[in-house]
């Protein structure tokens, strides 16, 4: 599956946001300061991979309504 990466404007939260998608059952590492890619090994395909990690950003936001958070590329 392909990954998705996620930019965030607050560095502090990266593992927040990991620990987040690892709860639900997706892969979830930092990239750097500030993106994380995450994936849903178990999709049936990239497409619905890309529709759960984004369900779950949608999630997270609304968490976290301070932070800017956007899938890169």
């Amino acid at each position: 599956m392909r990954l998705m990466l996620i930019r965030l404007s607050d560095h502090a939260l990266v593992d927040d946001l990991c620990n987040h998608y690892r709860r639900s059952g997706f892969a979830a590492e930092p990239v750097n300061s500030c993106m994380v890619d995450a994936t849903r090994i178990d999709a049936r395909d990239d497409e619905q991979g890309r529709r759960e990690v984004l369900m779950h950003l949608h999630v997270w936001r609304a968490l976290n309504p301070e932070v800017a958070a956007q899938t890169v590329g």
